[in-house]
């Protein structure tokens, strides 16, 4: 698994999260072939039947906010809750946050390596 780490305000560190892991999906979505603009253009209704009908499955755990992701019932990324720990960065506090993730892009980016 790989991790990011991000600092953030106090207040608004949530939706800081969901930005990074929208990017992470996005990009998992892309590679696995999606036309990831069309699905930012499609109603929230369409995009459910279209992950039904490509058998794309995205399992939230909200109390966690984690996310497990499989395509054509195989695993292919999974995103961990965020640890946050208060700090003071230049007089102020922040969240520092990390996160572990982990999909087939990164076991692509492994292989390739070799």
């Amino acid at each position: 698994m790989q991790s990011i780490t991000l600092l953030t305000d106090r207040v608004n560190y949530e939706q800081d999260i969901a930005l990074i892991r929208d990017n992470w999906l996005r990009d998992l979505f892309s590679f696995i072939g999606f036309d990831v603009l069309a699905l930012d253009n499609m109603p929230k209704d369409k995009i459910l039947d279209f992950f039904i009908k490509s058998k794309l499955e995205l399992i939230y755990y909200t109390e966690l906010q984690a996310l497990k992701v499989k395509f054509e019932g195989e695993l292919i990324g999974e995103w961990a809750g965020p640890e946050i720990e208060l700090i003071t960065e230049n007089g102020q506090l922040c969240n520092k946050i990390t996160i572990q993730y982990w999909s087939i892009i990164d076991q692509q980016l492994d292989i390739e390596d070799f």
